[in-house]
């Protein structure tokens, strides 16, 4: 029993880690004490790629940062079931492909916040079922439906200070990871 709550802990790991580095990040943003190693991501700039790695990290408002937190936690809780290391790889190839489309394709504006890598665990949370089909991926998709199936009306433009490219890129990377993971063979 021991063991299995030792690596019950240790499967949350880097999902605890993550989550922490981006409130202690995005704290420092708000009050003023970011060092300008942290720059927002701004398409087609060269000042603006490291943004790529960096966008999930900062956090306009406390709002903002709180309102990507509980579905960053649920999302990342699901995914860290399959273990870290899995967490961690779909994590960084969400997190590579949203920034990269969004460098490419994004409107010429900041763009910043955890949202596009929530976008990026839903959609891959939704479509693994289809790519790794069983008991748990159906339930765990199926009930990401229900709970936040609401989250779709995210990919479209509603405000302009919200990256809804940033939502729409996270989404399709998340499908794109999932299909790249997945272990049905087509």
């Amino acid at each position: 029993m021991l063991n299995d709550i030792k690596a019950s802990k240790s499967r949350f790991y880097s999902a605890t880690c993550f989550l922490c580095f981006i409130w202690g990040v995005s704290i420092l943003g708000l009050v003023g004490l970011l060092p300008d190693v942290f720059p927002k991501l701004l398409p087609r700039h060269v000042s603006g790629i490291l943004g790529i790695l960096t966008m999930p990290l900062l956090h306009g408002s406390l709002i903002h940062l709180m309102s990507n937190t509980l579905p960053f936690i649920i999302f990342s809780l699901l995914i860290s079931l399959r273990g870290n290391s899995y967490y961690i790889k779909v994590s960084v190839l969400i997190l590579l492909i949203t920034g990269a489309l969004l460098w490419l394709f994004g409107r010429s504006s900041f763009h910043i916040g955890a949202s596009g890598l929530v976008f990026g665990y839903f959609g891959f949370l939704l479509v693994r079922m289809f790519y790794s089909p069983s008991i748990s991926t159906i339930a765990i998709s199926l009930g990401v439906f229900i709970i936040y199936g609401g989250m779709i009306w995210g990919v479209l433009p509603q405000r302009s200070y919200v990256s809804w490219e940033g939502h729409l890129f996270g989404m399709i990377a998340g499908v794109i990871v999932a299909k790249a993971m997945g272990t049905k063979k087509n």
